[in-house]
């Protein structure tokens, strides 16, 4: 945004100009149809007119007297270029391509965020939890004719970042020297939780007339693990030095042009209404059809499982996460009024790949028996969660080509870092990213043992039918909307049989990187040296008994089933 300022008579009138479009423009774009361009007549201090479109058009008419200004004194004043709630674009779970930093590289496909931005933290945008590494550009302008004297970059992260003022490396906070790539891990756990603010010089000799701060903001992960929350926040401020000015003397003089209209007189310049700040390109919605018809539905009446349609696990499924305590055996899956119920369960046991597990519990799949199901359609289950810490129940889906390829977690559950809140999750690794969207959503108050009956979901649907390359998912709890995501790149996953795209996956793990042991050091996970399960940050002191421990606790093996009442599948009528 450009500030310029114009003297007429004893009026001074300052007009903003905003800067917006494709970024790959080798100099900023000002709209011709927008007051913009009046500013910018103005400053040539010619009369002008307006036509009909709003565009300048040249006038010829004498010039009224005007004050002409002298400069007196010069003093300093501080302008804020860049803060909390400055525009950026945002790049999330994938690298970002080659030049990414430069002024002009084209981020116009990026979506819009508004700093303070991140996962998990009191932020104005949430972006999901990145994969590994998130990316942000935000623009701003100095005044041509400002006279900066001083600037400073003052942020505050978590857990590290680099940061990139017109390409070139400004400053970087809790990240290792070397390459700032997609895989560079932050070098710690942020230990001030995003709540430490930073300053870094700026030389004036840096800021142009249109800028870019670019941050690579990284998680702290390794192979096993990754930070659960993440946060940025920046401010670019200046020291300007600004004319005081007294007046003196008059001017006159003639102008003319060819016009399509004629003006005479003094010129009455209106004043301009700021041209706005670009806004993002809205996701469409789904065109969808209110209609849906029932194309599979599991209802566990019975009294044993369906083995047609459910694989029972007798694995150690999971366990390539090493804090991964069960073994699940079909002894953990039981069928009785009109329910199933996974149950975990102390007690050794050998499974069946030999390892001998402190811990048994259940697990049903579909894959196995060779169940698919439609790649466009609403998936529901109605379940009561067990609540305690070491205890994992989900709900997701498979796709047929492997997790790899794309996984929907439709509910998940973590006791202990947020008692009673479902998350879910989108992930396309091969192709986005890891976590792509991710969300967690209040939907109980967590009760020792099972909580009440709740009803989760995902509609997955294209944003236009007949096009397998926008995919929309819409999830809710018991019919409430709580994420709401499109892949715009789903022709990478959407290329499998639309009606056998998807395997059915019911859960309950013990133990894990994200859940915790469910009798030991309550409020601490292992993962990463051991964090604190509420916080994702190292215990005081590097003891867990000084991690919060407000409304959880361990796992209640009086009550440790995870209830599914239903499973059930519908498609578009």
């Amino acid at each position: 945004m450009s500030i310029i300022s114009h003297t007429s008579g004893d009026t001074t009138r300052t007009f903003r100009v905003e800067f917006e479009g494709a970024l790959q423009r080798k100099k900023p774009i000002v709209r011709k149809r927008s007051h913009s361009a009046l500013a910018a007549a103005v400053i040539c201090a010619a009369p002008i007119a307006l036509s009909a479109s709003g565009a300048v058009v040249a006038t010829s008419a004498t010039v009224a007297p005007a004050t002409v200004a002298h400069v007196a004194a010069e003093t300093t004043s501080t302008l804020a270029l860049l803060g909390s709630g400055a525009k950026c674009r945002v790049r999330n779970s994938t690298a970002a391509p080659s030049g990414w930093t430069g002024t002009y590289y084209d981020s116009s496909s990026w979506p819009w965020g508004t700093l303070p931005a991140g996962h998990q933290e009191s932020v104005s945008t949430d972006f999901g939890i990145p994969a590994r590494t998130a990316y942000l550009r935000c623009p701003f302008s100095v005044s041509s004719n400002a006279k900066v004297t001083a600037a400073t970059l003052t942020a505050r992260v978590d857990d590290g970042a680099v940061f990139y003022l017109n390409g070139t490396e400004l400053a970087r906070t809790n990240m290792p020297a070397g390459a700032d790539t997609f895989e560079t891990s932050a070098s710690t756990v942020d230990p001030y939780d995003g709540k430490r603010w930073q300053t870094w010089q700026i030389s004036p000799t840096q800021l142009k007339a249109y800028n870019v701060l670019s941050i690579s903001l990284h998680q702290n992960f390794n192979a096993n693990w990754i930070s659960g929350d993440a946060l940025v926040d920046a401010k670019i401020n200046a020291t300007v030095a600004a004319a005081v000015t007294t007046t003196s003397g008059t001017t006159s003089g003639t102008t003319s042009g060819t016009t399509s209209g004629t003006t005479s007189g003094t010129v009455n310049t209106p004043t301009p209404t700021p041209t706005p700040t670009a806004s993002p390109t809205p996701t469409p919605t789904p065109t969808t059809n209110s209609t849906w018809k029932l194309a599979f539905a599991e209802e566990f009446n019975g009294t044993s499982v369906n083995t047609t349609n459910w694989k029972i696990y007798n694995n150690a499924y999971g366990d390539g996460d090493p804090n991964m305590l069960h073994c699940l055996t079909p002894n953990n899956v039981s069928v009785s009024n009109g329910s199933v119920k996974l149950t975990a369960k102390k007690g050794t046991v050998t499974c069946s790949n030999k390892a001998v597990k402190n811990y048994t519990s259940g697990f049903l799949g579909s894959r196995e028996v060779g169940r698919y199901y439609p790649l466009y359609g609403r998936y529901e289950m109605r379940v009561r969660v067990p609540h305690g810490q070491g205890l994992f129940p989900a709900l997701w889906l498979r796709h047929r080509n492997g997790s790899s390829v794309a996984e929907i977690d439709i509910f998940e559950n973590f006791h202990s870092s947020n008692p009673g809140q479902a998350t879910s999750t989108v992930h396309f690794p091969t192709s986005i990213g890891y976590n792509v969207a991710k969300k967690g959503t209040k939907y109980e108050t967590a009760v020792k043992g099972r909580g009440g009956w709740h009803t989760f979901g995902v509609d997955i649907q294209p944003v236009t039918p007949g096009d397998d390359t926008k995919v929309n998912f819409r999830f809710t709890i018991d019919g409430v909307t709580t994420l709401d995501y499109t892949n715009t790149n789903a022709s990478k996953w959407t290329t499998v049989d639309k009606n056998a795209a998807w395997d059915i996956a019911l859960q309950l793990y013990v133990g894990g990187s994200w859940a915790g042991h469910p009798d030991q050091k309550l409020g601490f996970y292992a993962a990463n040296g051991g964090i604190c399960a509420q916080t994702s940050k190292p215990p005081l002191n590097g003891d867990y008994r000084n991690c919060p421990t407000q409304g959880i606790w361990l796992a209640p093996w009086n009550d440790s089933s995870f209830e599914i009442d239903y499973v059930r599948v519908y498609t578009k009528a």
